[in-house]
């Protein structure tokens, strides 16, 4: 291995490492966050934040890729996901 192709790898090797640490924080604290919302919403902390809104929802039939529509209300913040892992976020 000459100099230079040394340098490069050292450099690759160095830039991958701090990636991949740098990445690990914010990781965890999306986890956090995850199971944060999840707990609130469990113990129903979250209850007067949300103001139940009604909405139409469409759902697409799997075989047929028929799309119905259904009146619903909206009665909690549905983007959480409270299984969400360590494992899951990294992958």
């Amino acid at each position: 291995m000459n100099t230079s192709t040394c340098r490069c790898w050292i450099r690759q090797k160095w830039s991958h490492a701090a990636t991949a640490s740098a990445a690990r924080p914010r990781t965890n604290t999306r986890l956090q966050s995850q199971q944060r919302t999840a707990a609130a919403q469990a113990a129903g902390k979250l209850d007067d934040e949300i103001v139940p809104l009604p909405s139409n929802m469409g759902v697409m039939d799997r075989e047929t890729k028929e799309i119905s529509f259904h009146d619903v209300v909206l009665e909690k913040d549905e983007g959480n996901r409270p299984t969400t892992t360590l494992e899951g976020l990294a992958a």
